[in-house]
């Protein structure tokens, strides 16, 4: 019995935009490995870091950023490069309250808000306030387009960013799917000015956070993001951090922490009045409330060895970045 023309005919479209699927996730595999064959490869940490500069090539002096423990050479470009052990975002975002330990408060609309950040950094953003989850779920996108251009499209569907943040894909009212998706809005309409200095050179840059839309690709449908170019001057810098890493920290306080010493130049002591990093992380509440939870969280990630010689005081606390 042979099988009816018009059911053979949906069977041989359907093959055909499997075949076609196939074919572009393929050609995508070799265009990356292409770029790691020739050696172009934007190796971009931040300015912070030891390094050394010959040729307009740099060359990390440090291992920290660097798992195998040998040198990388790297060369300027319109990418961004982020390791797959890491997670990526330029410093003068993690040294600004741009993602406040807000806890349960309500988030509200800002307009050109200044937010309170290092005298290095001056940052404005217009739009819905972003928490700490925020940040999480910003470096969850970041990490789906490294090795991609700036400003170029990256396609992907929502399972695969909850296996980046090791999530279950639920769905319903209050399930993951939903807190993602109003996160990325959020973070889409976010639109910053941001006033900066690298290497005695100024910079001026509004951008938004990231665009975002979602296509049919071949009858899939797909979600995308990409990075705003007018955003690829503050993404010549990125500092990292070992993204397990952060998603195994229990408290907001202590990933908000570890990112902040993200930014930091390792074999270095640091010393922070309270008042400056409660301002710096978004910290609304009084100092007192403040102090012991900053504490439990310094603690938790001298544990996993980021940090140690650890002493907290009243007014200040200091440590040395392993």
């Amino acid at each position: 019995m042979s099988l009816d023309p018009v059911l053979k005919k949906k069977i041989k479209d359907q093959e055909l935009k499997k075949k076609e699927i196939e074919d572009y996730r393929n050609k995508c595999i070799e265009e990356i490995k292409e770029r790691e064959f020739a050696a172009f490869v934007e190796y971009v940490t931040c300015d912070t870091l030891p390094h050394k500069k010959e040729n307009n090539i740099i060359e990390l002096s440090t291992s920290e950023y660097n798992e195998s423990g040998e040198n990388k050479k790297i060369c300027t470009s319109e990418s961004f490069y982020c390791p797959d052990w890491a997670a990526a975002m330029p410093p003068e975002l993690i040294r600004s309250a741009l993602f406040a330990l807000l806890g349960n408060k309500e988030k509200i609309l800002v307009n050109n808000k200044l937010i309170p950040s290092r005298s290095d950094v001056k940052l404005f953003l217009t739009g819905e306030e972003l928490s700490v989850h925020d940040e999480t779920i910003y470096l969850a996108l970041l990490r789906l387009a490294r090795n991609k251009n700036i400003g170029e499209k990256n396609y992907f569907q929502i399972s695969t960013l909850c296996n980046e943040l090791e999530i279950k894909p639920t769905g319903g009212k209050n399930g993951n799917i939903k807190v993602i998706i109003s996160s990325i809005e959020r973070l889409a309409k976010a639109a910053i000015k941001i006033e900066f200095t690298r290497k005695e050179k100024k910079s001026v840059v509004s951008m938004h956070l990231l665009n975002f839309g979602i296509e049919n690709i071949n009858d899939v449908k797909l979600m995308y993001v990409r990075l705003d170019p007018d955003g690829a001057e503050l993404f010549k810098a990125v500092a990292y951090q070992n993204w397990e890493t952060r998603l195994a920290l229990k408290s907001d306080m202590a990933k908000k922490l570890f990112t902040y010493i993200s930014s930091h130049q390792s074999k270095t002591k640091y010393n922070h009045k309270l008042e400056d990093l409660k301002s710096w992380f978004g910290f609304t509440r009084e100092i007192y409330r403040f102090r012991p939870v900053l504490y439990s969280a310094l603690k938790e990630i001298q544990e996993l060895g980021v940090i140690s010689n650890l002493e907290c005081e009243k007014n200040y606390v200091s440590w040395f970045r392993n």
